[in-house]
């Protein structure tokens, strides 16, 4: 008879590949444990407070962030810091994952322990790095909060992190994304973002890739089209925003280069600050909805010469349900139309906010 008290303390730790849908997953036991810090969270702030106030303070629980300076774990390697003067306190810092998706083996036999006994299945090591990327020495700044300055020296550290992951020739791809608010799966509320280097192209990349490989300039289609469309959000001179035409979640946002790019890794300085500039307003626009949400960047896999890298904005107003997990197709409740409405104006607003209190912002966002 089966029992599973006999994998309770088998820490397992594989890719494995699932026959039909040719989709990865990435089994990762110990990742449970991570689990209990999200309920200590819990416990800690109150999050049937649905009003959102922007100024609001929230106290910090110093007993278990790891992420605010003084608490950090002089165990952990950390792999980037800004400033990088290390008699200076740290602004930006970016460090392993306590609790990895994937990573570097210790040593070849510790890969090879991950092996086939049923050729029937796919299996294999998990290989990678996985990094937690500190936005903020602060606890309580919000990224409706960053100034220009700080988003713009985050997307820097993006591209900082991303080139060095990418570097392995192993690696084969590299996902970059931000998760805000519980329901978007953030365990902490301490700003941060997360970036992992996989040796394998993720399944809904692979399909991507062959979109363009069919047709090269689809985005540059779409922008044409996009651009007079009611779905039109906000541009600047580097970057278009729209809520796509067919949107998967509610207040959907795409951040689409207007010229051709494979990855993050190629925007020059000033593209970097455009891309800072929209982060920072449609984070200021998500706050008002007091939403969580996920940021998520669609670069392209190693080796790939047809690809156009695009960013996305995610809010997680509602869940997914039966018919989302059957189908893997969407049920939106808020027509794109509408949510670009939304957009469209808060943008301009927060466009001519900023000309109007820059002194006073960069006063109380002050790196």
């Amino acid at each position: 008879m089966f029992n599973s008290s006999n994998f309770e303390d088998i820490e397992q730790f594989e890719v494995r590949e699932d026959l039909l849908t040719r989709r990865t997953s990435i089994l990762v036991t110990a990742r449970k444990k991570r689990q209990i810090e999200i309920k200590n969270i819990m416990k800690s702030f109150d999050f049937q407070d649905s009003q959102f106030d922007i100024d609001k303070e929230i106290k910090k629980p110093e007993e278990f962030c790891p992420f605010c300076p003084g608490y950090e774990n002089p165990e952990e390697i950390e792999r980037y810091r800004f400033p990088e003067d290390k008699t200076k306190p740290w602004i930006i810092r970016s460090v392993d994952n306590k609790f990895p998706s994937v990573r570097i083996p210790k040593n070849e036999s510790e890969e090879k322990q991950v092996k086939i006994e049923d050729p029937f299945y796919f299996r294999k090591y998990p290989y990678g790095q996985h990094e937690i990327i500190v936005e903020t020495n602060k606890h309580d700044q919000k990224p409706a909060q960053f100034s220009l300055q700080k988003v713009t020296r985050i997307v820097q550290t993006y591209i900082n992190r991303y080139n060095e992951l990418m570097k392995p020739e192993k690696i084969q791809y590299v996902v970059l994304f931000k998760n805000h608010g519980l329901n978007s799966g953030a365990s902490k509320n301490h700003p941060h973002s997360q970036i992992m280097s996989l040796d394998f192209v993720p399944s809904d990349l692979k399909q991507k890739v062959e979109i363009f490989k069919n047709n090269p300039d689809i985005l540059l289609e779409i922008i044409k089209k996009e651009r007079d469309s009611p779905r039109f959000c906000y541009e600047n001179d580097t970057f278009i925003v729209i809520t796509p035409y067919a949107s998967f979640y509610n207040y959907h946002l795409s951040i689409i280069p207007k010229t051709k790019k494979l990855s993050i890794s190629e925007l020059n300085q000033k593209e970097q600050e455009d891309l800072a500039d929209i982060l920072r307003k449609a984070w200021k626009c998500l706050a008002i909805m007091d939403a969580p949400w996920n940021l998520v960047f669609s670069n392209a896999p190693k080796n790939v010469e047809n690809f156009h890298f695009m960013i996305e904005i995610l809010p997680r107003t509602t869940f997914f349900a039966g018919f989302e997990l059957l189908t893997g197709d969407g049920i939106c409740t808020v027509s794109p139309e509408k949510a670009a409405a939304f957009y469209q104006q808060n943008f301009k607003w927060f466009g001519r906010q900023r000309t109007i209190i820059t002194n006073q912002e960069n006063k109380e966002n002050k790196d």
